[in-house]
Order: structure tokens, then C-alpha cells, then sequence
């Protein structure tokens, strides 16, 4: 079972490296944390997904800002990953394995 698995990770792999070779306009993806001054709260940190434009980190394209401003990293992260799985259990709840999801709503990551 495990050596199934590890094949359909090395193919997931292999379809994502092409989809990046076939798509020019792609230069990847990141999630950034930036400091956010809150009045009574101080400093804290916030989460934000972004996508290069150009290539070499040239330009960058803010997708996805977190609702959840936290004091350290880890919390922040976790926080910012459990709002990703939110919309994509709405984007993907009715999909099933070779399903192809055809755009996006506006302001949304997925």
C-alpha cells in the first residue's frame, strides 16, 4: 500500500511540474507573514497568500489576506490554514476524483 501511495505522490508531482511548464505566467506561490499594528492589542502578525507575477520574485500578486491576527507564527498559521480548508471544502465538497474545477469567486484563494 505504501508503495501505491508514494506513486501517486510522485505523479501528482510529475502532472504539477508540467502544469508550471505549461503555464508561463506562473512563477509560484508563497504565504508571508506581515507585521499588523492593532490599537489595544500591539504588534501582532498576519498571514497573506501570495503568487509571483514575474519571474525571480520580480512582482507578486496578493491573493488571500487571514481574518485571524496572532502574536506568534505557528498559532497564525494554523489559523490561516483552517480558513483555506473552509473554502476549499465549499469549492470541492461536491467534486469527485477527476472533476475539474472550471474558476473562482472573487476574493477567494481557490
Amino acid at each position: 500500500m505504501a508503495k501505491a501511495d508514494s506513486a501517486m505522490n510522485r505523479l501528482d508531482e510529475l502532472r504539477l511540474q508540467r502544469e508550471l511548464k505549461e503555464n508561463p505566467a506562473n512563477h509560484g506561490f508563497d504565504v508571508i507573514t506581515c507585521r499588523k499594528l492593532e490599537p489595544k492589542a500591539g504588534e501582532k502578525l498576519v498571514a497573506r497568500a501570495i503568487v509571483y507575477t514575474q519571474p525571480n520574485f520580480g512582482g507578486w500578486k496578493l491573493l488571500k489576506e487571514g481574518t485571524t491576527s496572532c502574536y506568534g507564527v505557528v498559532p497564525l498559521f494554523q489559523e490561516f490554514s483552517k480558513e483555506l480548508e473552509r473554502e476549499m471544502a465549499v469549492v470541492s465538497g461536491g467534486m469527485r476524483a477527476g472533476d475539474f474545477y472550471h474558476g473562482r469567486e472573487e476574493g477567494s484563494l481557490i
